[in-house]
């Protein structure tokens, strides 16, 4: 991996690493002074939408880092898509509430463990590439 790489690599799981502080606090303000209804889903709902956006940033980080390694990079291009699709179904709140809140809500709070998970995994994963 060039410098040039590395450097980008690091640059985005430095945002990353700040990124779920940053929703938080929007996500704090909004639910505070806008949405005011059906705030357990709201919450659920964005911390999901927000883990699945994640997880496509970094599987997009780690098909940079793999370029070389095509095992890798094939399983990185796979889950890249398959959070994207993800992603994109999650993201109006009632079909959101229909597949995950109602049925259970060990799915929608599962999301808020994975978040954490996450953000672990990007302050770790993240040494390696650095200089």
């Amino acid at each position: 991996m060039n410098e040039k790489t590395r450097k980008f690599i690091n640059v985005m799981y430095k945002i990353l690493g700040i990124a779920p502080i940053i929703a938080a606090a929007v996500f704090t303000i909004l639910f505070m002074f806008v949405l005011k209804d059906r705030t357990e889903e709201r919450i659920l709902h964005s911390a999901t939408t927000f883990l699945l956006w994640m997880f496509a940033t970094i599987f997009y980080i780690m098909i940079i880092a793999f370029f070389k390694n095509k095992k890798k990079m094939l399983f990185s291009v796979i889950g890249m898509f398959t959070s994207v699709a993800l992603a994109v179904v999650m993201t109006p709140l009632d079909r959101y509430v229909n597949l995950c809140f109602i049925r259970s809500h060990i799915a929608a709070y599962t999301a808020v463990v994975l978040l954490a998970a996450v953000y672990i995994f990007v302050l770790r994963w993240r040494k390696p590439f650095e200089s």
